[in-house]
């Protein structure tokens, strides 16, 4: 049998094949995307530039991640890769201005992932006779794909190719990466957009959220504690402040349980393990709630709204939404903004709860005291962009 170059490259791509299914045994629909390297990750790893010519040109930074097919997708600032751009036509920026100040879509920034394409790449040899580059890597592009056509990928193999490698589906080779609207003949890019993440650690924003999450958890831990304290030492006996020291008394394990999760575990797994830990507490805490029906769950909200500066069911709102919360991890931040109202509502309920020093008295009886919050300097949380920030 002669061999030639094809016999070469079908043993490679067979290969590219066992390794990335070796890899995606490891993967889930959760768990794949950006992974921590221990080097620092750039916020947005796209830069997006527009000009008068309606075209909208990208440039891929850095990238180091792995697709939901197992993948390996490894550029740098300093490869040669990240000196590639690719320019792409945004629909509707060519129509006239009064059909084009009606339009609105949002577009994904994806990057497909060609395993079977190799392109040459590395600094060539100066001893060698004819110069070339040593090594091949995969080809990448970035396209724009409307979001309403995204599917988050995830698929398994099916099929076989004429090359004898089994085919793959195109979620399993695609990873967005970032999102753009087009509105108003404007392209605005979606500075708080997660691309998909195999660990918190991989992407800033997430570590952000993480450090709040411990923020929030110790703070709760700390005012179920006093509200406990208070109704206990002071021998509260009303049924309003029977039901805030049964909800405090339920959530004082789960909150124990958390806050360990968030300081040993958290930072290394997915991000969905965070968001659905949050969840947890407000599926506890709802549960907790629905015991009491009738006219003392109703007190109890009114009661909350009068003290707490929330409108009236607005808590339990925030929190039937968390507890039902459906997380897609190629759009991690939205699960995020529903988990941000919940942690946010929850905060200032039991800070406001903990600074009273009677449970249950209304404001019109005239013997209300009310207690400033006593929270050391040192234990507030700095001003961001979180759940925990007023």
């Amino acid at each position: 049998m002669k061999i030639n170059k094809d016999h070469f490259r079908a043993d490679q791509h067979a290969n590219h094949w066992q390794q990335a299914m070796h890899s995606r045994a490891l993967l889930s629909e959760t768990c794949y995307g950006l992974f921590y390297t221990g080097e620092p990750q750039p916020m947005r790893p796209i830069v997006i530039t527009t000009d008068n010519q309606q075209q909208v040109a990208m440039r891929l930074l850095a990238c180091q991640a792995i697709t939901p097919g197992g993948h390996l997708v490894y550029v740098r600032e300093d490869s040669v890769t990240a000196e590639d751009r690719i320019t792409a036509t945004i629909p509707g920026l060519s129509m006239p201005y009064a059909q084009l100040a009606a339009a609105d879509a949002e577009y994904a920034i994806v990057l497909t992932v060609n395993p079977y394409h190799r392109v040459p790449t590395g600094r060539p040899d100066v001893e060698e006779s004819q110069l070339r580059p040593p090594f091949t890597a995969p080809a990448f592009e970035l396209q724009l794909v409307e979001c309403r056509d995204m599917r988050s990928g995830g698929g398994r193999s099916d099929g076989v190719r004429s090359d004898g490698v089994r085919s793959e589906k195109a979620g399993d080779l695609f990873l967005p990466l970032g999102r753009i609207r087009v509105s108003e003949g404007r392209v605005l890019p979606d500075e708080d957009y997660i691309p998909p993440c195999t660990s918190v650690a991989a992407h800033p924003a997430l570590t952000e959220w993480h450090a709040g999450l411990e923020q929030f958890y110790g703070l709760m831990e700390s005012y179920v504690l006093r509200i406990l304290q208070k109704t206990v030492q002071k021998n509260q006996q009303n049924d309003l402040a029977a039901v805030v020291g049964d909800l405090c008394t339920t959530m004082g394990p789960y909150l124990a349980g958390e806050y360990q999760r968030v300081l040993l575990e958290y930072r290394s797994q997915p991000p969905v393990r965070m968001v659905s830990g949050v969840a947890g507490l407000a599926r506890l805490l709802k549960n907790r709630l629905d015991v009491y029906t009738g006219g003392l769950k109703d007190e109890l909200l009114n009661y909350f709204a009068e003290w707490c500066t929330i409108q009236q069911g607005e808590w339990e709102s925030v929190m039937t939404a968390a507890s039902t919360v459906r997380y897609d991890h190629a759009d991690i931040r939205a699960a995020l903004r529903q988990m941000d109202a919940f942690t946010g509502f929850t905060l200032r309920l039991f800070a406001s709860l903990a600074a009273l020093e009677y449970i249950g008295k209304k404001r019109e009886a005239g013997i209300f005291v009310k207690e400033h919050l006593v929270v050391p300097a040192e234990e507030l949380p700095a001003r961001r962009r979180s759940f925990l920030a007023d």
